[in-house]
């Protein structure tokens, strides 16, 4: 069965069509999401193919600024000006360790926007993930400098 074109797909459908993947015939690393009583279709509320959950929180990711982080630190699924910030999109985000409002490295809408000022975009890689410059390693030193100043008071 060949799909439909369909502009609403996300971009990790379009990539796996393109690559010849059906919705009968993919990586065993995605999935087609629907109701039990319906056909299985591309054509739906994901826009298509969704990776599974055990392998895209085991994957790289990195930050503009060049922090590394794991899947399972990142946020999807958040629709915000036009553009569906998911996994299959390369598009999540995650909460910057840093709290720069005003980063001009992250996406533009991110900036603008004062509820999400700390989010940033990240974008997946095939680097090996490094804790060392990782933003897990960000968020410990920043632990540990306040249990120091705990302990000093």
């Amino acid at each position: 069965m060949r799909e439909k074109e369909h502009e609403e797909y996300n971009a990790l459908t379009k990539r796996l069509l393109e690559e010849g993947y059906t919705v009968d015939n993919h990586p065993d690393y995605v999935r087609v999401d629907v109701p039990m009583w319906q056909e299985k279709t591309l054509d739906n509320y994901d826009g298509g193919f969704t990776y599974e959950r055990w392998w895209i929180f085991e994957q790289t990711f990195r930050t503009p600024c060049g922090l590394q982080c794991k899947g399972l630190q990142c946020h999807s699924n958040m629709s915000y000006m036009g553009i569906e910030w998911t996994f299959e999109n390369d598009m999540a985000t995650i909460r910057c360790p840093y709290e720069k409002k005003g980063c001009k490295l992250k996406h533009e809408y991110l900036q603008e926007n004062t509820v999400l000022r700390y989010e940033c975009e990240v974008h997946m890689t095939k680097e090996e993930y490094c804790y060392e410059g990782s933003v897990e390693h960000i968020l410990k030193l920043h632990d540990d400098e306040i249990r120091r100043q705990e302990v000093s008071f």
